[in-house]
């Protein structure tokens, strides 16, 4: 059943072949999300559970919530159960178990696997803030992704209990305030992703608590439910204009459909897993790593140019494939393909013509990249 594992070698041009045929993105089937492509920022230790084998690294073509499809070096039986490793943003590890339900030949001795999981998998947290919202920024058919923590606030049980029923389905962890003063708790100790406020004049003073809201530097999404629909000068005390109205009675999804008008408009407010994509410590934090990733890219190309000079493809490849993985820990699939082609047509001595296009394609992507430009480009 198992034949010899991949090479590197190997393995990278086969991850460049594919990306050709359907570059890495990311698509939501129903309200599901899905990855796609080559899976450059995507490599999973696959193991047979059938028997004492090493883990091998496999190139995941496909990932849904459901399952996977992987490349694999030889056939695979139906009913074949694997155990399975995929990392995370940020380098934590996911395990689960699959079981194949299909194989289909790829080319050569490479087939593609199709295998459901025992445990859902978590698609969206094997892809950063910022892949999700460039792929929704260049698809109009893809829905903003919403997730994290969202307080509601309102004294009427009828209203709060409609919002909360709104969300049921979604990713959002919601939950009822039900006093000004916990409200105020939660913004200081950045506890809110996103807020929702009974706009009933009687019932709270809208006008304070935003400006409480914004006076502990909070930026997220803030929905407003209102029977009134003058109610939007409101807006004008919001300077970030990150505030959106929904009409009493709400329509379904109006919630939902308000924060993700607000994320269109305002990528970097943006939550992902409980903490603010925002103008805060965090995205002082992704800048510097993007700093620092711009940094490796360059350091790597360096360091392939010298093997290459040296004979040492073998070097070339090594580095090729560490700065891939590096890529994908780092949340920037773009920047690791266009790197991993440079690396790979050096490694080439009928492809090193290609090199000056290559580089400039990896400038292009870090110049997209700087701290200032990324939003932009996001939205």
């Amino acid at each position: 059943m198992f034949s010899e594992p991949l090479t590197n070698e190997e393995l990278v041009k086969l991850a460049l072949n594919l990306d050709e045929q359907q570059p890495n993105s990311v698509r939501l089937r129903r309200k599901h999300p899905r990855l796609s492509g080559s899976g450059i920022s995507m490599l999973a230790q696959i193991t047979s559970l059938a028997g004492s084998h090493d883990e091998r690294t496999a190139l995941l073509v496909d990932v849904s919530a459901g399952g996977l499809q992987f490349i694999w070096p030889g056939f695979i039986h139906t009913d074949t159960v694997f155990h399975v490793k995929l990392q995370r943003v940020g380098g934590e590890v996911i395990e689960t178990e699959i079981r194949s339900i299909w194989c289909r030949h790829l080319k050569k001795r490479f087939h593609t696997v199709g295998a459901m999981s025992k445990n859902p998998i978590p698609v969206r947290e094997l892809v950063s803030p910022q892949t999700w919202l460039q792929a929704c920024a260049n698809n109009p058919e893809l829905q903003y992704p919403v997730t994290g923590k969202l307080g509601i606030f309102s004294r009427n049980e009828l209203t709060a209990g409609s919002a909360m029923f709104q969300v049921r389905d979604s990713d959002i962890q919601a939950s009822v305030i039900e006093s000004r003063g916990a409200l105020i708790d939660l913004l200081e100790r950045g506890q809110l992703d996103m807020v929702v406020l009974d706009a009933d004049p009687e019932e709270i003073d809208i006008t304070e608590l935003l400006h409480t809201a914004r006076g502990h530097s909070y930026v997220g999404p803030i929905v407003l439910l209102s029977m009134d629909k003058e109610a939007e000068y409101l807006a004008k005390l919001d300077p970030l204009n990150r505030c959106r109205f929904v009409e009493l009675p709400m329509s379904p999804n109006a919630i939902i459909a308000a924060i993700r008008d607000i994320i269109r408009d305002h990528p970097d407010c943006v939550a992902d897993n409980a903490e603010i994509y925002s103008q805060s410590p965090y995205t002082l934090h992704r800048d510097e790593a993007l700093k620092r990733f711009i940094s490796l890219a360059k350091s790597m190309c360096v360091e392939a140019n010298h093997a290459m000079e040296m004979g040492r493809q073998d070097a070339v490849i090594k580095i090729a494939q560490s700065f891939a993985a590096s890529g994908g820990s780092h949340g920037y699939p773009d920047l690791s393909i266009a790197a991993l082609r440079y690396l790979a047509a050096a490694a080439d001595t009928k492809q090193q013509k290609k090199l000056p296009a290559l580089l400039h394609s990896i400038e292009s992507i870090v110049n997209r990249l700087r701290p200032g430009n990324a939003s932009r480009n996001a939205g």
